[in-house]
């Protein structure tokens, strides 16, 4: 039982250091975009492969699949008007990872400029 517990662990540890790299991408991606927004799901292409080639543009490198990477499907990205002016500015991902119980804290991960979070589902 403790060694699944810790193997759980260190998935949820593993996911959720990649995604803080994802966020730091995301502020990349923004710094050199017009009007500093963040990208448009348009601009990930609506996928895995979309999300790796922007963050690699922005130095973060992803591996070729989300499970490769140790998310169990793949991402969910929304953006959002946050201050109302008509246009989005900002975001959020939600990422589940791979082979972990629902119920442990970090199964899901949600990943926003301002944090990284750990959630069940």
């Amino acid at each position: 039982p403790n060694f699944i517990a810790y193997r759980n662990k260190s998935r949820v540890a593993s996911c959720v250091s990649t995604t803080e790299g994802i966020r730091a991408g995301m502020g990349g991606f923004a710094a050199d975009s017009r009007g500093n927004l963040f990208p448009a799901m348009a601009d990930l292409d609506d996928n895995w492969d979309g999300l790796r080639n922007a963050m690699v543009t922005n130095g973060v490198g992803l591996k070729q699949t989300p499970r490769d990477q140790g998310f169990a499907t793949n991402f969910t990205y929304t953006t959002f008007d946050a201050d109302s002016d008509g246009v989005d500015d900002d975001y959020y991902f939600v990422f589940r990872v791979e082979g972990v119980p629902t119920d442990i804290t970090g199964a899901q991960i949600e990943v926003r400029p301002s944090a990284v979070t750990r959630q069940t589902y």
